[in-house]
C-alpha cells in the first residue's frame, strides 16, 4: 500500500448520527471477550471464564492486536497473505473472515464507535520511496477512505519512529490514541483528534511506583472506557528507590482524558500487564511472561471474588468497543429524512457529510443501492431522521438557509 501524505484532512471526520440513535452494544454483564492465543489463532472468552476457538488464521506477531465491534458481532485481526498482511473481521457467529479492502501492509485494528470505519497502523511508502509508518482510516465495506496522520514517530523525529504498537479510539469518536515504542523501551503516546489530523503528546499524571523516580516514559494503553477513561499499564520497573528493575510489573489503571490517574485497579504481581476490561469493570484480563522462555500466558481475574483463573498461552485480548449513545453502530431502515447530497463517488460525498458535521449538524452517508425507495448509483448524504413529511421538510428549509441548497425531503426504505 502505497501512503499518500496529502490526502485532504476534510476526509478525517468520522460518521457520527444524531443523538437521537441508540448504539447497539452488548450488554456489559454478558459481554464477550477475545484474545489471540499462543499460535496466533484468535479465541473467544465468555462471561463465564469458558474459551473456544473463533478462527486459526494465523495473527502475524508484529500486528497482534485485535479488536471487537461495538455490537459484539465481529473481531478485526491481522491475516498474512502472499502479498502481505490485511485486516479480515472475524464473525462470531460463525467464523466467516472476510477482508476490510484495502488494508494490505496494515495491522492493529481499531473499531470507530458507530461500527462502520476502522482506524489501523499502515506501513508503507510515501511518495519518493520512503519507508514510513501511518494511522489510515478505512470503511468496513468500501475500504480506504484517508490517511489520518504520519506525525506518530518517536519523539517527533521522522528519522526515529519506532514502533507503533497500537491505536485506540474514543467513545464518542472524536480522538484516538497512539502508542509507539523506542529501543529502549519507552513508550511515546500520541492523541490524534480526528477531526483535522492534528496531533499532540498524551502525558499520564499522578502514577509514581518508584518514589522520586517516575514512571511516566513507560504507559501503555489498553482501551477506553465508555466514560471516557483510558485503560492503562503503567510500569513499576524503575532504578533508586521502588521494585527492582530486573522484576518489572505493570500496575492497571484507568486514567481521565486529561491523562490523570483516577484508579488503580488492581496488584497483578510480579511479570502482570493487563490487557482488556470488561465493561461493567468486574473482570480483568491480563498477561504474564514467566521465566525461563518468557512465553505469555493468559490470566482472568474476578475483581468481585478476588479470584484469579488461567485461561492458556495468549496475547492481546479485548472486549467490545465502547460507544457513546449518540453514535449509531447501525445503519438505518425506513425513515424520513433531509437529503442534501447524491454523489457518484464516496469520497465527494464524505466531504459534503463532513462540512455538515462541522456545523454541529448530522449527517451521513449511505449508498442508494440498498434502498428500495431511492434511484440506484448513488452516495446519498442525509441528515437527520424524521417521523413525517413536515418534520423532514422543515428540517431541509433550515439546511437550506445554511447553504445547502440542494437539500430537499425523501423518505428511505431498504
Amino acid at each position: 500500500m502505497r501512503l499518500l501524505v496529502s490526502v485532504a484532512f476534510c476526509l478525517l471526520t468520522l460518521l457520527v448520527q444524531s443523538a437521537s440513535m441508540s448504539s447497539a452494544s452488548s450488554d456489559d454483564a454478558d459481554a464477550l471477550g477475545a484474545f489471540i492465543g499462543g499460535g496466533g489463532e484468535t479465541y473467544l472468552l465468555y462471561p463465564d471464564g469458558s474459551t473456544s476457538l473463533l478462527t486459526a488464521l494465523p495473527t502475524p506477531a508484529g500486528s497482534s492486536t485485535l479488536a471487537i465491534s461495538p455490537s459484539g458481532q465481529e473481531v478485526a485481526v491481522t491475516r498474512p497473505t502472499a502479498s502481505g498482511s490485511e485486516i479480515v473481521l472475524v464473525s462470531i457467529a460463525d467464523g466467516q473472515a472476510d477482508a476490510v479492502p484495502d488494508t494490505l501492509g496494515c495491522g492493529s485494528p481499531a473499531f470507530h464507535p458507530n461500527g462502520i470505519h476502522l482506524l489501523a497502523i499502515c506501513h508503507g511508502e510515501d511518495a519518493v520511496g520512503r519507508s514510513m509508518q501511518a494511522i489510515a482510516l478505512f470503511h468496513r465495506d468500501r475500504g480506504y477512505i484517508a490517511i489520518v496522520t504520519t506525525n506518530i514517530g518517536g519523539g517527533w523525529d521522522s528519522t526515529n519512529p519506532g514502533f507503533l504498537g497500537r491505536v485506540l479510539v474514543s467513545p464518542d469518536g472524536a480522538t484516538a490514541l497512539v502508542e509507539s515504542y523506542l529501543g529502549d523501551g519507552a513508550t511515546f503516546l500520541r492523541r490524534i483528534w480526528l477531526t483535522d489530523g492534528s496531533v499532540e503528546p498524551f502525558v499520564v499524571n499522578g502514577y509514581d511506583a518508584c518514589g522520586a523516580q517516575s514512571c511516566s516514559d513507560i504507559v501503555r494503553v489498553r482501551a477506553f472506557m465508555a466514560d471516557g477513561r483510558i485503560l492503562a499499564s503503567a510500569c513499576h520497573s524503575c532504578t533508586g528507590a521502588g521494585p527492582s528493575s530486573e522484576s518489572p510489573d505493570f500496575a492497571p489503571l484507568l486514567i481521565d482524558p486529561d491523562g490523570n490517574v483516577s484508579e488503580v485497579l488492581a496488584d497483578l504481581g510480579e511479570e502482570g500487564s493487563v490487557e482488556a476490561l470488561s465493561p461493567d469493570g468486574r473482570i480483568l484480563l491480563f498477561t504474564r511472561y514467566g521465566s525461563p522462555d518468557f512465553v505469555s500466558t493468559l490470566w482472568r481475574l474476578d475483581r468481585a471474588s478476588g479470584q484469579t483463573r488461567f485461561l492458556g498461552t495468549g496475547r492481546h485480548a479485548a472486549y467490545p468497543q465502547a460507544s457513546s449513545p449518540a453514535v449509531a453502530s447501525t445503519e438505518p431502515t425506513a425513515f424520513w429524512t433531509a437529503v442534501v447530497a447524491s454523489k457518484d463517488n464516496y469520497a465527494e460525498a464524505e466531504v459534503i457529510a463532513t462540512r455538515l458535521h462541522a456545523l454541529g449538524l448530522p449527517g451521513a452517508v449511505l449508498k442508494s443501492d440498498d434502498y428500495s425507495s431511492l434511484n440506484p448509483g448513488y452516495w446519498v448524504v442525509y441528515s437527520g431522521q424524521f417521523a413525517d413529511h413536515a418534520g423532514a421538510a422543515t428540517w431541509s428549509s433550515h439546511l437550506q438557509s445554511l447553504g445547502f441548497s440542494g437539500t430537499y425531503p425523501r423518505w428511505v426504505e431498504r
